[in-house]
């Protein structure tokens, strides 16, 4: 229920806006630029971002379906704003998703269903930063996602939770380098 109303919420955002990169840079300047890279790439056909002062997993993970839409249909500004921001969202869905999973394993049911709504409502940061494209919500997921992995890697020790661990914290990182946070934890 908390992930279908974040979505429900962002759902309409996600489309505010998103003519044209200079109408989104008004705004906000990371989607302008996100998209003046994003577009670069896939005009020039070569699958490489230009420098951005942030980490490059969530514009890599934006820019592959639409390098290969590409292929077959241009791709123009709006549905790279509309993509990225999207995706934005629905790393704010997993990221309530793993929040409940977390909370219900480790503090019980009734934590977990608190915990989820009271991310998913409250901090109006968290709603604003899901339904833009920005770093941020992609990279709470993965410390998340790395989170419950070290939890379970401290319950049983099997070096599977420790490689998820692993590849979450590179991942968090990848997207902003306060990834980092979750190396002292591994």
């Amino acid at each position: 229920m908390a992930a279908l109303y974040l979505f429900g919420f962002a759902w309409p955002l996600i489309w505010s806006a998103s003519a044209n990169a200079r109408l989104v840079g008004t705004f906000i300047s990371d989607e302008e630029e996100h998209v003046r890279l994003l577009s670069h790439a896939i005009a020039s056909r070569i699958p490489r971002l230009g420098y951005i002062q942030y980490g490059y997993t969530y514009l890599n993970l934006g820019l592959a379906p639409l390098f290969v839409k590409s292929y077959f249909k241009a791709v123009s500004e709006q549905e790279i704003i509309v993509w990225l921001r999207t995706l934005s969202a629905l790393f704010g869905v997993g990221t309530i998703a793993v929040t409940f999973i977390l909370s219900r394993r480790y503090m019980g049911r009734w934590v977990a269903w608190t915990a989820s709504f009271l991310l998913a409502v409250v901090p109006w940061n968290f709603l604003a930063m899901s339904s833009i494209s920005h770093a941020d919500i992609p990279q709470l997921f993965f410390m998340m996602l790395g989170l419950y992995f070290c939890g379970r890697m401290a319950e049983d020790g099997r070096r599977k939770w420790f490689i998820g661990a692993s590849l979450a914290a590179g991942l968090a990182f990848g997207c902003k380098y306060t990834g980092l946070f979750l190396l002292p934890i591994l």
